[in-house]
């Protein structure tokens, strides 16, 4: 689709014809999923030693976790989750948008600064984006209950990518709240009902 859609696009300009234009944007396409694949894997193998290399060294092994990760990508490849995961990569993407409009937020607030330019775009882009997790994972569960001849590697795949879309869910509500209760106290502090952080008394 990618592919046809630049070919037909590049020959409106007249001196492309559509058959270049359909091999290059085969070529473009497979480029970008070679560095998507290179990064996501590097990413892989970084989050491995970050996240369990304190309890199993060997993990930290730039080798071991990118053998690991191959791995993984491998049984993701054949159970079929990965069709379905890249339906919250998107959604995934614009959450961590949101959260960076929140810590922008944050700081706003902390420095007595405005902060509705900001503020609005990132219940905009909270609530948009959860509800569009909750959607697609609700769709993905309720497409398990409603087939039941589903094959094997569909449900190993719909569950998968459910599963971690309530997780993205979770995690977002808890630094949501999080962010509402830091903001809450810098309000307390400019409003005088509360000492400012690092004074005596205050907290730190």
């Amino acid at each position: 689709v990618f592919a046809t859609g630049m070919g037909a696009f590049l020959s409106k300009l007249g001196f492309i014809s559509p058959e270049f234009g359909v091999a290059f944007g085969g070529a473009f396409f497979v480029i970008l999923a070679i560095t998507v694949m290179q990064l996501g894997l590097r990413f892989m193998r970084v989050a491995w030693g970050e996240f369990v290399g304190g309890t199993i060294p060997v993990m930290k092994n730039p080798h071991v976790a990118t053998l690991i990760s191959l791995l993984l990508l491998l049984v993701m490849a054949w159970t079929s989750p990965l069709a379905r995961l890249w339906v919250l990569a998107g959604a995934a993407n614009q959450l961590m948008a949101g959260l960076a409009l929140i810590l922008i937020c944050t700081w706003l607030i902390s420095t007595n600064k405005k902060v509705a330019f900001a503020f609005i775009p990132m219940v905009f882009m909270l609530v948009t984006t959860i509800s569009a997790i909750t959607y697609t994972s609700r769709k993905l569960f309720r497409e398990i209950i409603v087939t039941p001849d589903m094959a094997a590697g569909k449900v190993v795949g719909n569950i998968v990518a459910g599963v971690i879309g309530v997780v993205l869910i979770v995690l977002a509500i808890f630094l949501v709240m999080d962010a509402a209760r830091a903001m809450e106290g810098y309000y307390r502090v400019r409003r005088g009902e509360a000492p400012a952080p690092g004074v005596a008394g205050g907290g730190s």
